[in-house]
C-alpha cells in the first residue's frame, strides 16, 4: 500500500463520513474524522491471498475502533475504490490528499 494521507469517504448508518488516514509501512492511523467516534480508527493493510483472484493492486484493510474490514482497489488515477467486507453496495472511495485535510481535492 503506498504511503501517504488518504481521504476515505465511507457510508455509516446511512450517512457519509470522512476520515483522513495516514498510511505508513502498511499501517493506518486516523488523523481527523468528521465523526468524533472515528477519531481512534487504526488498522493495517496487506495483499490479499492470490487464491481469491482479486484485481491487481488491491489491498485488504483491517481496522479497529469503528471500521471493519475493507478491500481497497487501486484506480489508474491513484485513488481507490473501497468495498466493505462483506460488500453491502456502498459507494466508498479513498483519494490521496496533502496533510490531514478532510476536504476533497480539487478536480483537475
Amino acid at each position: 500500500m503506498p504511503d501517504g494521507n488518504y481521504l476515505l469517504t465511507v457510508e455509516l448508518n446511512g450517512k457519509q463520513e470522512r476520515l483522513n488516514l495516514k498510511i505508513q509501512a502498511g499501517r493506518a492511523k486516523c488523523m481527523k474524522a468528521t465523526d468524533p467516534s472515528l477519531a481512534n480508527v487504526e488498522g493495517q493493510f496487506q495483499k490479499p491471498d492470490p487464491k481469491f483472484q482479486l484485481p491487481p493492486n488491491s489491498f485488504l484493510a483491517r481496522f479497529r475502533n469503528g471500521l471493519g474490514s475493507q478491500l481497497w482497489i487501486a484506480r489508474p488515477d491513484g485513488s481507490f475504490a473501497v468495498r466493505e467486507v462483506p460488500d453491502r453496495g456502498e459507494q466508498q472511495s479513498a483519494v490521496p490528499v496533502k496533510g490531514d485535510s478532510l476536504d476533497a481535492p480539487k478536480a483537475k
